[in-house]
């Protein structure tokens, strides 16, 4: 009755049916005995959520996927497994799906005496929003569009982000009609771009003197307790993350603005800037403007660090890992 699912193999029903079943489970860790068989959980779901479509035809059987998704979000966590709760009305024990994990009456114990249920509950949903945002990118195919689109899309990008390139217009110039057919064939302009510019280091076409940084930062309010002041984080790249801090507060240190870095990776001459283009392109829904991102409530900055873990890590220095940093 148990099954683990992978995320790469994630469905929307996974996803949602995970989010039903989760409050359910929480709310009966503090009891006596806190299991809950596999059909009282679907009649438990129903009951709470009867105009949801899909839960119309929610069976016993598929409790098991969805405890997987939750299953990969306690293992990240380090709690107590709570898919140990569910079990089977005849025998009253877990499918044997789970025994490869955890035991579970071991694990219900260890659920009974867990104290941090709270704090595992609000992690839980920015968990299910960064599932959502993964499951996103890796369904994101291109769709190819008109020379004409392509040719508006390119310029228009390309005044949006020439202030702040390291680039020459000529440079781009010579570059414009490859950028077009990238982007004619579906890539979004700032993937384009990226691509172009991994073709520009590797020709020597495109130096940096020194490494740089990817980095995310927002800006926060040093009289209210560091609080963001706004829900968007700025993704960008510089050689010197201090002086880049103070240039984006407006050199002022007597106000209350404070641009603030949150998390930053240095990579090899060239490629920090070749990153940025590469992250911005996989945020591109997020983007509130330029190098602005919606925050998603703090996501996106666990966000840009898996993305950089999973395809951005053969030019990263070694010597430097993701970090927080405090720059003041």
């Amino acid at each position: 009755m148990w099954m683990l699912i992978m995320s790469g193999h994630i469905t929307d029903l996974d996803i949602l049916f995970a989010e039903l079943i989760f409050p359910i489970l929480i709310e009966r860790v503090t009891l006596s005995d806190p299991r809950i068989t596999y059909g009282d959980i679907v009649e438990e779901v129903k009951a709470r959520h009867p105009h949801l479509k899909p839960v119309k035809t929610f069976h016993h059987r598929h409790v098991g996927r969805r405890l997987g998704t939750i299953w990969e979000f306690t293992k990240s966590q380090g709690c107590p497994h709570l898919g140990a709760l569910v079990v089977d009305a005849q025998h009253g024990e877990c499918g044997t799906g789970i025994y490869g994990l955890v035991n579970p009456e071991q694990e219900r114990e260890k659920i009974k005496t867990f104290s941090n249920w709270s704090d595992i509950e609000l992690d839980f949903g920015k968990h299910i929003n960064l599932v959502k945002m993964k499951k996103k990118e890796r369904e994101t195919k291109p769709k190819k569009i008109s020379r004409e689109e392509a040719k508006y899309k390119v310029a228009d990008y390309w005044k949006e982000i020439k202030q702040s390139s390291p680039i020459d217009q000529k440079v781009i110039e010579k570059y414009r009609e490859e950028l077009r057919e990238l982007v004619q064939q579906g890539h979004l302009p700032a993937r384009a771009f990226a691509m172009i510019i991994g073709k520009m280091i590797e020709s020597g076409e495109y130096k940096e003197m020194q490494p740089a940084y990817l980095y995310v930062g927002e800006y926060i309010n040093k009289m209210n307790n560091d609080e963001a002041i706004f829900d968007v984080v700025k993704i960008g790249f510089s050689e010197n993350l201090e002086n880049r801090s103070k240039q984006l507060a407006g050199n002022l240190n007597l106000t209350p603005l404070k641009f603030h870095i949150l998390k930053a990776w240095k990579f090899k001459p060239g490629y920090a800037y070749r990153a940025e283009q590469d992250i911005h392109a996989w945020l591109d829904d997020l983007r509130y403007e330029g190098e602005f991102f919606n925050s998603q409530e703090g996501l996106v900055p666990e966000y840009v660090e898996e993305l950089v873990n999973n395809y951005l890590l053969d030019n990263l220095m070694v010597e430097v890992q993701c970090e927080e940093l405090d720059i003041s």
